[in-house]
């Protein structure tokens, strides 16, 4: 009996172990199933997400959508009220332009209208009448001959090189010598004083400066100027209160050994008042210097409107600046070429312009003791690359207050003495025309729109 119960037992734990087996297949199925399901699950979820998110955009996109289609039925009806609008003006502007045509049309009649008047007064004239009007005209333009001087200046002549203050023909002869000079450059230095005869009465009885000297200084003064809008002098520093009767000055300076300073902060134009050395300046003006000048320095350049000779002729002979212009002219020579340089056109801009000459009498030929004493500056020219510019510099030492002076050549005085017997004779004949004569000729200086060249002084 004992053999059968083992077999039973074994048996029971065969089918123990197999319902084991079982029950553990069917836990793995029901795993696999159950991870399926939480797979599936997530995947329905993740689908139920994108179609909220798509529903959301579409909701999104529809919102647009009708908030386009309203601002476009809002544009449409603005546009329909712009057009409206543009109908309107249109209209208006049809509605003016036959207005106006209307009014010129009648503008038009009237003007025909008034001209057949006129012809019919004109008509109407007595021959004495017209011969009468013909010389009013006439002696109009004796009046302001007389009041005038004569023509003005003729610049229409001479083609001017307007931003370099010189005619088209010296522009042209500039560039000659310029060429010339850079050609020649390994020969030919760059600045060249002006050959003087020391026998020449512009020149002081004794020669105060060595050449190369003063062509340092001048050289000094245009690097200094070099694209400046304001003028500068350099005064040699420790030159202090050296006698006029040093020796010939023979150094040669460096930049350091100059003060800088203004053209304007060293002269200055003045108005000369009784009593005077020089009577005939009594009211007129001069140049004297603000503070003490040491001989040797450059205070600056004679400047104006550059001409040939002939073309200076063209534009100022027999016209009523005829003497002025002569007086303040500067003549140059160019090779064969005679320019001038018109320094009444630089009046305003250039005080040097206003310096007298050192004589008390014009009319001497040449400066006398006392004279030669006063004549304190003098011109230099100096050529620069073949073409000439004229300079003037101190050749005494000068003082403060002290008015400075130079000779402007025996030619001066006669020039001077045509200006003074053309302003007497304009004087006189601008006495003899009063206005009760200018009345009579129906001239009224104060009318707007006159010609210019009948316009009285």
């Amino acid at each position: 009996m004992a053999q059968p119960l083992l077999k039973k037992r074994r048996l029971d734990e065969a089918s123990i172990q197999d319902a084991r087996k079982t029950i553990k297949v069917f836990n793995d199925i029901r795993a696999t199933l159950s991870s399926l399901d939480n797979e599936t699950v997530k995947q329905q979820r993740q689908q139920l997400n994108l179609l909220r998110a798509e529903n959301a955009t579409l909701k999104q996109q529809v919102s647009e959508r009708d908030a386009l289609n309203q601002q476009m039925e809002e544009l449409q009806t603005e546009s329909q009220l712009l057009r409206e609008e543009n109908a309107t003006l249109k209209q208006q502007v049809n509605e003016s332009d036959a207005r106006n045509q209307q009014l010129k049309q009648e503008l038009q009649t009237e003007r025909q209208q008034r001209v057949i008047k006129q012809e019919a007064h004109d008509v109407h004239l007595s021959r004495s009448d017209v011969e009468l009007s013909k010389l009013k005209l006439v002696l109009r333009g004796v009046v302001c001959v007389a009041k005038q001087g004569g023509a003005p200046p003729h610049y229409q002549a001479v083609a001017m090189e307007k931003m370099h203050k010189m005619s088209q023909r010296v522009a042209a002869i500039k560039k000659e010598w310029q060429t010339y000079a850079a050609r020649m450059a390994h020969l030919v230095s760059h600045l060249q004083l002006e050959k003087r005869n020391p026998n020449s009465n512009q020149c002081h009885n004794f020669a105060w400066i060595e050449e190369n000297a003063l062509l340092n200084r001048m050289g000094m003064y245009i690097e200094a100027n070099k694209d400046r809008q304001e003028i500068v002098v350099l005064m040699e520093r420790n030159a202090g209160s050296q006698t006029q009767e040093r020796k010939q000055i023979q150094l040669q300076l460096q930049r350091q050994d100059c003060i800088e300073t203004s053209q304007a902060e060293l002269v200055e134009v003045y108005n000369i008042v009784a009593p005077f050395r020089v009577k005939a300046l009594e009211g007129q003006q001069g140049v004297r210097a603000k503070q003490a000048i040491p001989i040797g320095t450059v205070i600056g350049e004679y400047t104006g409107t550059v001409y040939t000779e002939q073309e200076f002729k063209e534009v100022f002979d027999e016209t009523n600046e005829a003497n002025i212009r002569n007086v303040y002219a500067f003549d140059l020579m160019v090779g064969q070429d005679r320019l001038v340089i018109d320094g009444y056109n630089d009046k305003k801009h250039n005080p040097l312009i206003c310096i007298n000459d050192c004589r008390m009498n014009i009319d001497d030929e040449l400066p006398s003791n006392s004279d030669e004493e006063k004549w304190n500056t003098e011109f230099r020219t100096c050529y620069i690359d073949g073409f000439p510019r004229v300079f003037v510099v101190c050749c005494k030492n000068i003082q403060a207050k002290q008015p400075l002076s130079i000779f402007y050549g025996n030619d001066y005085g006669i020039v001077v003495r045509n200006l003074k017997q053309q302003d007497l004779a304009r004087a006189k004949i601008s006495a003899l025309i009063d206005d009760d004569i200018l009345q009579i000729l129906g001239y009224d200086q104060g009318r707007q729109g006159v010609p210019e060249m009948y316009i009285l002084e």
